[in-house]
C-alpha cells in the first residue's frame, strides 16, 4: 500500500483504503481492488470487486490465481495420493507432462508453495539440488515408514555383501 504524501495523515486515522485497478486486460477495466491499511485486525487487507453497469451494483470477485489454484489443488492431491512416497517438485512435473492442462513450472512450483503454507502439504528437505522438496499429503508418513520396512527386509543386516581387500 502506498499512501501519498508524508506519514501525518496514517497517523490520524484508523483505517486508510485505497483503490487500484484489478489488472491490465480489457475484462479488468470494471474491476477494482480496494487495499486497506488498519490499526484493527479484522479489517481484510485486500477485497476486489466489478461494477455492473447494467444494474450500477458492486459484486465480489474472488482472485483468480486462488480460483485456479482450487481447481487445480484436486490433481496434485490425486498425484500424491498415487503415490507411496513423498515425490519431488521434478517429479509432479514429470508425471503431469502426459496429461492436459499441464501448468508451468512456476505455476506448480507456486501452487505447492500456497499448498505447504495453507498446511496442504507436509514438505522435507531443503530445497537445494542435492536436497530437493519433497512434499506429501499431511499423515502420510506411514508410506516412507512402510518403505523403509520393505527395504530392511529385503536386505537383512547379516546378509549384505562385504568386500575383501
Amino acid at each position: 500500500m502506498s499512501a501519498r504524501g508524508g506519514g501525518a495523515l496514517t497517523g490520524f486515522v484508523d483505517i486508510i483504503l485505497e483503490l487500484t485497478r484489478f489488472g491490465k486486460m480489457m475484462s479488468d477495466s470494471k474491476r477494482r481492488i480496494v487495499q486497506s491499511l488498519s490499526r484493527r485486525g479484522e479489517t481484510p487487507e485486500e477485497l476486489a470487486f466489478e461494477w455492473s453497469p447494467t444494474t450500477g451494483e458492486f459484486t465480489h470477485v474472488t482472485d483468480p490465481s486462488t480460483a485456479e489454484f482450487a481447481a487445480s489443488w484436486l490433481k496434485i492431491e490425486q498425484m500424491l495420493q498415487d503415490r507411496k512416497s513423498a515425490c519431488t517438485f521434478r517429479d509432479l512435473e514429470l508425471e503431469w507432462s502426459s496429461q492436459e492442462g499441464k501448468p508451468s513450472r512456476a505455476t506448480l512450483y507456486r501452487w505447492l508453495q500456497r499448498a505447504h503454507i495453507d498446511g496442504l502439504v507436509q514438505r522435507t528437505g531443503h530445497g537445494t539440488t542435492a536436497d530437493p522438496w519433497r512434499y506429501r499429503l499431511p499423515g502420510e508418513e506411514k508410506y516412507d515408514e512402510d518403505l523403509l520396512e520393505e527395504l530392511e527386509e529385503m536386505i537383512p543386516l547379516n546378509q549384505r555383501m562385504t568386500f575383501r581387500t
